[in-house]
């Protein structure tokens, strides 16, 4: 899996996360899938060290 690592603020929540590193606050999910031991109540840990995924953008063929 690719993505960065980046240090949380006290006012980071994974909408706001989503927003600056994807510019849709609605792929937060990702974020919070990746990270589940640091967000509690949609609200992060200050100082935790969290990994952010690069999502899929180009189209991908599936075969059933």
């Amino acid at each position: 899996m690719t993505g960065i690592n980046t240090i949380t603020k006290l006012e980071d929540t994974p909408q706001r996360l989503a927003a600056h590193y994807y510019g849709d606050w609605t792929l937060y999910g990702l974020i919070v899938d990746s990270n589940p031991n640091v967000f509690v109540d949609n609200v992060c840990l200050p100082g935790s060290l969290i990994f952010i995924p690069t999502p899929i953008v180009e189209e991908v063929e599936h075969t059933v």
